[in-house]
């Protein structure tokens, strides 16, 4: 059985990032599959609360594959067999915050300014096309969201919709847990090596990936900002006392908890999100209001560096470093 401890993961001595994992847990061989652990009723400790059921006729990743055994998956075998390959660059990717009194506004071209994208689409990859046959194609599009720049719990938590839910640091949307048929997205559905992967053309993630942030703290007691929900709350990645990650015993049905962070500039005791490898990873529901989206899909971003005789061509990566 193999166990990561702090960053080490995948029993061996190796920095958990340089894996392609999101963040270390307790024994990542056999993850616990978060299949069944869906609710349209209320929030449950563990679960994803959607606003709505998955259809289990959907398109996506097939059930039957290596990485996964009965209600547990691993996460090095699905690294060695599931992950796609590239590591492509996007040099114009933009990502921008502007802060009012009242609102956080974050605009990004919904592609990464820090990190890669791989060679999808996964259908042209003659392996792991019998695995997922995913036709997308990362193309960067201008979106818009305004959050809470001072969050405060609601008076009852919120659903999650089969969306975005949270932006990352990168510029990446952040979609729920779960797939369309309503799986375990990040346990079924072929991922590239910072564990993204496009719905059509909208890349996203749906676990804190390796590749949103530049540099973490990895002292203990410490805690580093990952992203934003679309509620105004932080997302962090989390050590204890010891060092280690929080797991889901130490967090509530939202995935989050209320402790000491360094938001809006200054450290205050607030309720944040926290990024761990347990099933829903990121969040479990809404814990306050959730503002609307604004995402453009249909009017793509023209790559500077070409755009002259481009015509409105959507943006592509650059070439990988």
């Amino acid at each position: 059985m193999q166990k990561s401890l702090g960053f080490f993961a995948a029993g061996i001595m190796i920095f958990a990032f340089n894996t392609g994992s999101a963040l270390a847990s307790p024994d990542v061989d056999t993850l616990p599959l978060g299949d069944r652990n869906n609710s349209v009723s209320g929030a449950k400790k563990n679960y994803t609360y959607t606003c709505r059921a998955g259809n289990p006729n959907a398109p996506g990743a097939i059930d039957d594959v290596p990485w996964i055994s009965g209600n547990t998956w691993s996460l090095p075998k699905k690294q060695s067999l599931g992950t796609l390959a590239g590591k492509n660059l996007w040099p114009d990717a933009q990502y921008n915050q502007r802060k009012s009194a009242r609102w956080r506004t974050l605009s990004t071209s919904q592609v990464p300014t820090i990190g890669y994208t791989g060679n999808f689409p996964v259908s042209n990859d003659p392996t792991l096309n019998q695995y997922d046959r995913n036709p997308g194609v990362p193309t960067a599009a201008k979106s818009t969201i305004r959050i809470p720049l001072k969050p405060k719990p609601a008076n009852k938590v919120s659903c999650l919709p089969f969306a975005g839910v949270a932006t990352a640091l990168n510029g990446v949307t952040v979609f729920n847990a779960m797939d369309g048929k309503g799986n375990d997205a990040r346990a079924h559905e072929v991922l590239d090596g910072c564990e993204g992967h496009p719905n059509q053309s909208n890349y996203h993630y749906h676990s804190g990936s390796k590749c949103a942030v530049k540099t973490f703290d990895t002292k203990p007691n410490t805690s580093t900002l990952w992203g934003y929900a679309d509620d105004g709350f932080g997302i962090y990645i989390v050590r204890n006392r010891s060092g280690n990650f929080l797991t889901n015993s130490q967090l509530d049905k939202c995935h989050g908890r209320t402790a000491k962070v360094k938001f809006n500039g200054k450290k205050q005791k607030i309720y944040h999100y926290v990024i761990n490898d347990e099933y829903p990873y990121i969040l479990g529901c809404f814990t306050g209001t959730a503002t609307a989206r604004n995402s453009s899909a249909g009017e793509a971003m023209t790559d500077p560096q070409s755009a002259q005789g481009s015509q409105g061509r959507p943006a592509r990566p650059g070439p990988a470093r």
